[in-house]
């Protein structure tokens, strides 16, 4: 146990932890759990808002072709600070959502371009840059951190609303 503390498989767990919070685990699972109370209180249709998250997801395609060229120049923490950052702004901003339509699709733009500091594309590199030796088991439980989330994320987020509603959840 001692040979954990102090070494590099810190990174693997931090990667576990991010990856739980990515873009599937958030964008995908935990948005269907947030889209029946939304467009109910909203009063749009549930098109607008599918249509507004698949904006999204092209964004974070693109987006995540981007942020390899940037891992690769500007190295890991200069690109993933702000990146995580931008990522969990755009969350919260999501509570500010209203019925206008250009809000909905912009802020759900910049929050796909965000999220692509999400996908396992960062998390990943910066693994496999600690490991050479045991490097597929270490990226084999990093990217376990998505699967994690899958289960997790919705869960919490129906508790949320549940509990506390749509906008604080």
């Amino acid at each position: 146990m001692s040979k954990f503390f102090g070494s590099r498989w810190w990174v693997v767990a931090a990667s576990i932890c991010g990856l739980v919070v990515g873009t599937g685990a958030i964008n995908t699972f935990a948005f269907g759990v947030f889209l029946k109370p939304v467009t109910q209180e909203l009063g749009i249709g549930r098109g607008v808002l599918g249509s507004a998250l698949a904006g999204g997801f092209v964004l974070t395609t693109i987006g995540t072709a981007i942020l390899g060229w940037l891992l690769d120049h500007w190295g890991t923490r200069r690109v993933m600070i702000p990146g995580l950052l931008l990522c969990a702004g755009t969350v919260a901003l999501q509570a500010t959502l209203t019925p206008n339509t250009l809000w909905i699709y912009f802020l759900l733009g910049i929050n796909g371009l965000a999220f692509s500091c999400q996908t396992p594309l960062p998390y990943g590199n910066v693994v496999a840059q600690w490991f050479d030796r045991e490097r597929g088991l270490a990226l084999g439980l990093a990217l376990a951190g998505v699967g994690l989330g899958v289960a997790i994320v919705p869960q919490l987020a129906t508790f949320l609303i549940t509990h506390f509603g749509w906008r604080e959840g």
